[in-house]
């Protein structure tokens, strides 16, 4: 974050908290406060966006908060929009052709169109998305974001190391030893996680970041599964987060049941489990645990 350290602007319900409307999660975690990092971490991806849109799609629709999401990598904004129409409305997105739409599925589409439009929602998918610029981008938004989602950590952009062309061994702005691609990999995501902690807390906000639990070091890995380095950098990214949850993948392709895991929770307990129930066709999560309350006041 380069030192910055700069206070971000608050908005008069910047210490707004918000459920997740999963009696689940909500059960075990409570609720999601401004100043946490929250992490959702999956050996599949899809899965953990198909969480955090659910939630999304509860905290802007019924708790109205103000919401950014970012896509970096030039992911396509236009899916994550058709997921969260599904998600909403429980009309699964391939069967949106007019003609094979009921007039209630048309009169359901219409109101969400128009409630999407006055929805407080940004979505930005930029091709390329340096870490140092998340901050700047939620410090600039007119929307003033009291939830900000990345998805996903890994697909975020560095500045290429520079290195002393008398000591190729070298850093270029210190005496160490060139560290391993583990250790490089490492301290990104360290630094990441940091920067998105002090995003959290100096701007009042509620930040939700997602990532593979283990976090692939190199293209060219060959060894044994998962990569220590990959565990080692996810590792490093878990530090800073108020709370974890790990999604697992299913155990057979066909089964619709996902365990949620609370892996961390600095508010409570921890190692919860929750199964959840997926639809496959509009992306909406479920689970049938009765709430017990908040875990903290």
């Amino acid at each position: 974050m380069d030192g910055d350290t700069e206070e971000f602007p608050r908005t008069a319900t910047s210490s707004a908290k918000f459920t997740t409307g999963m009696n689940g999660i909500d059960g075990a975690v409570g609720y999601f406060a401004a100043e946490n990092l929250i992490t959702i971490a999956s050996k599949d991806r899809g899965i953990a966006s198909t969480l955090a849109i659910n939630i999304v799609s509860h905290a802007v629709f019924e708790r109205e908060v103000p919401t950014m999401v970012l896509l970096p990598g030039g992911r396509d904004a236009t899916r994550f929009e058709s997921t969260l129409r599904a998600c909403r409305t429980g009309i699964p997105a391939q069967d949106l052709t007019p003609s094979d739409l009921s007039t209630d599925q048309r009169r359901t589409l219409e109101i969400y169109g128009q409630r999407r439009t006055a929805a407080p929602l940004v979505v930005h998918a930029p091709k390329q998305l340096y870490y140092d610029q998340v901050p700047l981008l939620v410090r600039e938004s007119e929307l003033r974001p009291q939830l900000v989602l990345l998805d996903a950590v890994q697909l975020l952009d560095f500045e290429e190391q520079e290195w002393d062309e008398g000591d190729e061994d070298r850093y270029y702005y210190g005496d160490v030893d060139r560290p391993s691609v583990q250790e490089r990999r490492a301290d990104q995501l360290a630094e990441v996680s940091r920067g998105l902690k002090q995003l959290a807390s100096s701007g009042g906000t509620t930040v939700i970041a997602l990532t593979h639990r283990d976090l692939q070091v190199g293209q060219d890995y060959q060894g044994p599964s998962p990569d220590p380095g990959g565990l080692e950098a996810y590792d490093a990214f878990l530090k800073d987060s108020d709370v974890v949850l790990e999604v697992d993948p299913p155990d057979m392709p066909t089964d619709t049941r996902r365990k949620v895991q609370v892996r961390k929770n600095r508010w409570g307990p921890d190692h919860f489990p929750i199964v959840m129930t997926v639809d496959r066709t509009t992306y909406r999560m479920h689970d049938s645990t009765q709430t017990t309350g908040p875990r903290r006041r």
